[in-house]
């Protein structure tokens, strides 16, 4: 009955890993599924968008936030807003004649300085350069 055995245990293994494997595309969709969720929630809250008021808004914790981001995207939760502010701002500067401080108000930054500052680094040039350039 040692054959009998071997065979329970390793139908019981492959079961074991199938279940595994069905948990974890499980996780992944609902990982997936708070990523598209928040991506939503950001692009209609830039102004005042946060880590904080997101998880809030799909009730989860802020870890659990963190580990859907960097799973889905390889970014965290801050650095996603801040590509999706940076793409906005990069938009808008070639779509329209809003001047730089009307752009970091809408786009949730504090001062004209600090929408300046965090696009350069992004973009490698000033909003006015980025905008003569084009």
């Amino acid at each position: 009955s040692s054959a009998a055995s071997d065979v329970y245990k390793r139908q019981y293994l492959e079961y074991a890993l199938a279940s595994e494997r069905h948990r974890q595309d499980a996780d992944r969709l609902l990982f997936l599924d708070r990523v598209q969720q928040a991506d939503s929630y950001i692009r209609l809250h830039l102004r005042d968008v946060t880590v904080a008021s997101l998880a809030k808004h799909l009730c989860i914790h802020q870890r659990t936030l963190q580990t859907s981001f960097l799973r889905c995207t390889g970014r965290s939760p801050s650095r996603y807003i801040q590509q999706i502010r940076m793409e906005y701002a990069a938009y808008y500067l070639q779509n329209t004649t809003k001047t730089i401080g009307e752009l970091a108000f809408d786009l949730g930054y504090s001062s004209p300085f600090h929408l300046s500052k965090a696009f350069k680094q992004h973009y490698g040039a000033s909003p006015s350069d980025f905008r003569k350039s084009l």
